[in-house]
């Protein structure tokens, strides 16, 4: 009967074959664990950026809902075309404005005043509102157009050194027109 321990010299691997192996699996899965780490922080910064954009969504769908159950629009700053301070008297009858505010490091915000207070920001702190206009049509007593309000706000949002800039228009028309 052989031994069959002894007759076999060429097979198997080496130590040297085994460290190679080794050592180009460890680099792989290196590059493929770096790889996952940079998408998932990507990731986090592009969440970031959705989360502010939907911010300022939330922020203008709020306004409008406001604008279309109130009456009585006005400007502060003037004309009826293109101000930047908007006013109107609530479904609850509260006095509201909205307008651009400046922040403490040279940015914009959005925010809310009710009944004269203080001016509350109603976008986070990584939007700077560049540009707030409203244009206001058919307050006149004498004009049959339904009044309405057009809202333009142009900014951008700032993560991690990554700016995106958003243009945003709509339109809110009085709801309860008699």
């Amino acid at each position: 009967m052989k031994n069959i321990f002894l007759n076999n010299k060429n097979k198997g691997f080496t130590l040297i074959e085994l460290m190679v192996a080794t050592s180009i699996f460890m680099i792989v899965m290196l590059m493929a664990l770096g790889a996952i780490v940079t998408s998932s922080n990507a990731s986090k910064n592009y969440q970031k950026i959705r989360d502010s954009v939907d911010n300022v969504n939330f922020a203008l769908e709020s306004m409008t809902r406001a604008i279309r159950m109130g009456n009585s629009y006005s400007c502060l700053d003037g004309s009826d075309s293109d101000c930047q301070e908007l006013a109107f008297t609530s479904s609850s009858s509260d006095y509201i404005i909205y307008r651009q505010e400046s922040n403490d490091d040279g940015t914009y915000n959005l925010c809310k005043s009710k009944n004269g207070g203080t001016c509350v920001p109603i976008v986070s702190e990584e939007v700077n509102i560049e540009k707030l206009s409203f244009s206001i049509k058919g307050e006149d007593v004498n004009d049959d157009t339904q009044p309405s309000v057009y809202i333009i706000i142009k900014g951008s949002c700032e993560v991690k050194d990554q700016k995106i800039s958003f243009s945003i228009q709509t339109m809110a028309s009085q709801r309860n027109f008699e």
